[in-house]
């Protein structure tokens, strides 16, 4: 017989999972990646088909879906044709998202900080 090693359930420890919870959603991504995840979907055509076509990496188009990457209006496009839909309808959704992801990229910064912070030894 070989020896296992000792299980939660052998040491008395409760036998239910932790729960890893969920990334917390991004404001910008609460319009466009629905749009652009049910068109994948309802084009019957799998991710893996899409980068082939889009040349985006399956990975990224993947992020673009769940809402993880804000993708450029061109990189918006190229999935949207492939998926038979007409990109213009989308522009909106994607304007209103980039303007409300704007504000979090280009924030202003104190001059000289990112200077600073380079230079500051431990």
């Amino acid at each position: 017989m070989w020896a296992t090693a000792p299980t939660a359930r052998s040491r008395g420890s409760p036998s239910a999972p932790t729960a890893l919870s969920p990334p917390a959603p991004v404001p910008w991504a609460n319009e466009l990646a629905p749009l652009l995840s049910n068109l994948q979907r309802t084009s019957g055509r799998s991710i893996r088909a899409l980068s082939r076509e889009t040349r985006l990496s399956p990975s990224y188009l993947s992020r673009i879906y769940s809402g993880e990457r804000h993708p450029s209006w061109p990189t918006t496009v190229r999935p949207a044709r492939a998926c038979g839909a007409d990109p213009t309808q989308l522009r909106q959704a994607w304007a209103e998202a980039d303007a409300r992801r704007a504000p979090a990229r280009c924030g202003p910064r104190p001059p000289g900080t990112a200077r600073r912070s380079a230079l500051r030894r431990p």
